[in-house]
Order: structure tokens, then sequence, then C-alpha cells
């Protein structure tokens, strides 16, 4: 959802783009070429004698996966296959979208994260593991090549119309669980916005990690109030093995 929603500003500017995929995107102005492969092969041909002057990786597994390996060949291996690309054909904008979950959920994260903060994914969250794994291999290839400018932006919950993740779905169940004691605050962003982000980022000259959230908060307790839903609270443990029952039926 947020590649269709860049996708269509980038026609907006005239920018002939060529689209990797397992699908069509679902957009009103058909892509300039459009290629139906997974990230998780080998991509080297795909950029060679079509001048491609930046990329945007986005494909990522959102929604936990039993089969790890499967999980990784796609949200890492796939980073490898699109940054080996990107080395072949000599690409020198580059931009990914990673998360701020690769700080992790601790007790003594500073208030507020910056960009500086280590990288820290909770153990077992594979989204956010992934997500700080495949990063090293961004900063990785940045380093050993000077002339590319890469950008990382660390983004948060993206919300929207067309926004489909693990989070916001949760949002549209009858009830929504809470673990006992604790009501975290959360940050997000439309998908409007992320795509006119990643817009101007691939546009200009911005180097390095940016974080990409907004400056306030919502309460947890806050969002199901709005979201008209009914929050249980339930202690972490009960709430654990209840998720990951649920993970595998």
């Amino acid at each position: 959802y947020l590649g269709a929603r860049l996708l269509e500003r980038l026609a907006a500017e005239g920018v002939d783009v060529l689209g990797v995929d397992i699908r069509p995107p679902p957009v009103a102005r058909p892509v300039a070429e459009f290629v139906r492969q997974a990230v998780s092969l080998p991509c080297d041909g795909l950029f060679r004698g079509r001048s491609v002057a930046a990329v945007a990786h986005l494909a990522f597994l959102v929604a936990p996966r039993r089969d790890w390996a499967a999980a990784r060949k796609v949200n890492v291996g796939g980073a490898e296959n699109v940054l080996r690309a990107c080395a072949a054909a000599g690409v020198r904008r580059v931009v990914y979208l990673s998360s701020t979950t690769v700080y992790g959920a601790h007790p003594d994260n500073p208030v507020p994260l910056t960009e500086e903060s280590p990288l820290r994914p909770v153990r077992g969250f594979q989204y956010g593991w992934h997500k700080a794994e495949a990063e090293r291999l961004f900063q990785r290839f940045a380093a050993e090549r000077p002339e590319a400018r890469l950008a990382v932006l660390r983004g948060c919950v993206v919300l929207g119309p067309h926004a489909d993740n693990f989070i916001t779905r949760s949002f549209f169940q009858p009830v929504m669980l809470g673990v006992s004691g604790h009501d975290p605050p959360l940050q997000f962003a439309h998908e409007d916005d992320v795509a006119e982000v990643l817009l101007r980022v691939l546009s200009d000259e911005v180097r390095g990690v940016l974080n990409l959230a907004p400056p306030g908060v919502l309460s947890y307790s806050e969002v199901a109030r709005r979201a008209g839903r009914r929050l249980v609270r339930l202690p972490a443990r009960l709430l654990a093995a209840l998720t990951d029952i649920t993970w595998r039926l």
C-alpha cells in the first residue's frame, strides 16, 4: 500500500518507474515498466541497461511467519538481492524503509529515541529483528561505496484507508487486548505522508538515518477509545500464550 501511494506521486511528477513485485500495483496510472518477480530471487539483470537512478526498497513481510527461514529469505535475502543489483548497475541513490522497532521496547530506552540510539530489536520479534538485520546490510553497502547516497527511514505505525498491517487490523477487532499495568505510548503516520517523505528523500541529497514519526504520542487506551473498541487487559504471560495460539491457528 505504501508502494502504490509512492507510485502515484512519481507518476504525477512524470518519473519513469520500474516496478518489481509479485503482483501488479493497484494504481490508476500504470507504471512505465512492471516486472512480476519475488524479491527473494536475484534481480541483477533487471537494473542493467535501464539507467536506474534511484531505488526505493519497500518489500517486506509485515505479519510474523512461523517459518523464520522462509521469512528471512524475503526480508533479509531480498535486501541482499536488491543491493547486489544496485552495485552491479552503479545505482547511487538508495532509500530503505526500516522501522522504529529496530530500537526495541526496553525500559531503559531514552525518551524520545533518536537516530543515534542503538539497534536493539526485541529477541523473538521477527519483524524488528529482520528490519535491523537488513538495515545493517544497507549501512555496509553505503560504507563500501562512498559515492552512494543512502537514506534509511525508520518509520512508526502507518495508518490510512489502504494501510494493511497486523497492528491496524487489531483496531478493527471487537476487542483490543492490552497488558495489565501498562498503557504504552504509540505513534502513527498517515500513508500519504509517508509516501510524500519517500518521494522527497528519493529526489534530494538526504543521507543517513531519519526517524519518520510525528512529535506527539497516543496512549494505547486512547487509541482504543478513539477506535470505539473495548480494551481488555491481561497478564503478560497469558496474553503471550493467547497470541501464540492465535498465530498457530
